[in-house]
């Protein structure tokens, strides 16, 4: 497998992340392996805040416990098939969940999650309602500067979708991302060419306008 090569924003995430989350949730939002997030943390020197690892020792302490209570594979309920007595339905009713209801585990809005799109690479998405989610970046860039035009989408300046500053994102067309996202398959000379190509058209589209 090859080696990773980090970047500088992928090392002060790293930085900043490992000490008190998951390798495994550091690796998923950075698109690399678990390996990879141990070596490059040991590497630097990183290691786990006394506040996680307490926390890891409880959770491990609790998944073994609750191994003796765990039904083995294959078990078939002893109720299986048969109704709840009335007398009983009677009793535990009030704990059934109500229509309307909702779960206590649900999510609040301004919650964040991290999303792969269909490329593998991970986006963060926040709640703005009861079962609406939007992209981070486009929800942080509406609040400066109003809803997204059409045929424009918000993207990240310098290609890193974990820095929402706002001085970070900026708004292209769909076609311009295009050539951004396929631009990365080029030689390095050949690439800088085309940034500063499109740099031109736009400062040629927008002459006269300001």
């Amino acid at each position: 497998m090859k080696r990773h090569s980090w970047t500088g924003s992928e090392l002060r995430y790293l930085s900043a992340r490992y000490p008190d989350h998951s390798a495994i949730v550091i690796a998923e939002y950075l698109g690399v392996s678990v390996n990879a997030v141990y070596k490059q943390a040991h590497a630097l020197g990183l290691k786990k805040s006394n506040e996680f690892l307490q926390k890891l020792r409880f959770s491990q302490n609790l998944s073994e416990q609750g191994k003796r209570y765990r039904f083995p594979k294959g078990h078939v309920p002893a109720n299986k098939g048969k109704k709840l007595p009335a007398h009983i339905k009677e009793k535990v009713k009030h704990t059934w969940f109500k229509k309307g209801q909702i779960p206590h585990n649900t999510k609040y809005d301004g919650y964040i999650s991290i999303r792969r799109d269909s490329h593998g690479r991970p986006y963060a998405h926040i709640r703005i309602a009861q079962g609406k989610f939007d992209l981070l970046h486009r929800h942080i860039w509406e609040q400066h500067h109003g809803p997204v035009p059409e045929g424009k989408i918000v993207a990240f300046k310098n290609g890193d979708p974990s820095d929402f500053r706002i001085e970070n994102l900026e708004l292209i067309t769909r076609e311009e991302n295009m050539l951004r996202n396929t631009r990365h398959n080029y030689p390095k000379d050949l690439q800088e060419a085309i940034m500063a190509l499109n740099k031109l058209k736009k400062a040629i589209n927008n002459y006269g306008k300001e």
